[in-house]
């Protein structure tokens, strides 16, 4: 596990859920937190577990099944490509790198290397996309027409001076992250997307990075997506509403403060047969506990022993981070509120 911080504490944690795993080492430069999470997996699984400031004494020792990279943007493509090189079966988090460049490389490390490449995309396992995706499937709302996805964050007292509102070190903004997994999210469900429109604005943080985008894409089928993500939402939200020629899909909520997620599935003009339009939805609700990472990690896992495809490759990764940098050229310069 390269990375110490929260969400490695977590992947690396939600491995020992599954069968015959264990994790050799923790790698990263913050020693005590490392160590911490080292001795707290070696309890568990009851098997050494060693914390490591380097990774590369990994590469030289005993063969690992699979490496986990979850570091800041700017430090990760290194990681991976070496790891690659070393023909370890890899995960990383997205997105691939700092920038388009960086994700290519590692695209290309990827093709040649013996071991594969898998990129983490949780927003796709969450209980009520997987299930809106089986509907959408099912033709259960017909052809689909637009989505609407709306991912709003409210930020923290100096968040400014945190990595993800550095340029240098995360590579864009909001636009980047978390944007990036609503650009995955919409190809995951349309299918690949072009760029209309975008507009990227910093209203808000002192930062050199915008802190709010709005963005259209349109499906090769002709579907449309408006996109919309900021940091300037002080009650966090998350929504990706789809409708279709027959019907429609919302899911609302991201569990914890984003609150339960809930699924309903509406036909159209069901008012018609109801008292109300809403009287006519079918609502499924999949509680307040994130199982998002988990259930990912179990596939990534299984495809890598058996050799069946990954639920997000270096294909998707070089697809949503050259949509990240379409978006970015076509906004231009960021529009900045006057303080």
């Amino acid at each position: 596990m390269v990375g110490s911080g929260l969400l490695g504490s977590r992947r690396a944690l939600d491995l020992l859920s599954l069968e015959k795993t264990s994790v050799a080492a923790i790698v990263g430069p913050a020693e005590e937190q490392g160590r911490a999470l080292a001795r707290r997996l070696q309890e568990i699984q009851r098997q050494p577990c060693d914390w490591l400031p380097d990774f590369s004494p990994l590469l030289d020792a005993q063969p690992l099944d699979l490496a986990l990279v979850a570091v800041p943007h700017d430090v990760a493509a290194p990681i991976v490509a070496a790891l690659l090189d070393a023909g370890i079966d890899t995960l990383v988090e997205k997105p691939m790198g700092l920038n388009l460049p960086q994700a290519e490389a590692l695209a290309r490390a990827a093709e040649r290397s013996t071991a594969r490449l898998a990129v983490g995309f949780n927003y796709r396992h969450y209980p009520g996309i997987v299930r809106a995706r089986q509907f959408l499937l099912a033709g259960a709302i017909g052809r689909p027409l637009f989505i609407r996805m709306i991912l709003g964050h409210g930020g923290r007292p100096g968040y400014e001076m945190e990595w993800k509102l550095s340029q240098q070190h995360c590579g864009g903004g909001v636009l980047m992250d978390p944007g990036i997994h609503l650009l995955d999210l919409s190809r995951f469900i349309l299918g690949e997307l072009q760029v209309v429109q975008s507009h990227c604005a910093r209203l808000f943080w002192d930062a050199d990075v915008e802190d709010s985008v709005a963005a259209v894409l349109r499906s090769e089928q002709g579907a449309e997506v408006y996109l919309q993500t900021s940091i300037v939402e002080w009650q966090n939200h998350f929504s990706v509403h789809l409708f279709g020629q027959s019907g429609y899909l919302k899911v609302d909520g991201r569990m914890g403060n984003y609150g339960p997620q809930r699924l309903i599935h509406g036909r159209r003009w069901a008012w018609l047969e109801h008292q109300s339009q809403a009287a006519g939805d079918t609502v499924e609700s999949f509680g307040d506990e994130d199982s998002s990472y988990r259930d990912e990690l179990r596939l990534v896992v299984d495809a890598f022993r058996s050799g069946t495809p990954l639920p997000a490759d270096h294909h998707d990764g070089l697809a949503a981070m050259k949509l990240v940098s379409e978006l970015y050229e076509r906004a231009g310069p960021i529009s900045v509120s006057s303080r």
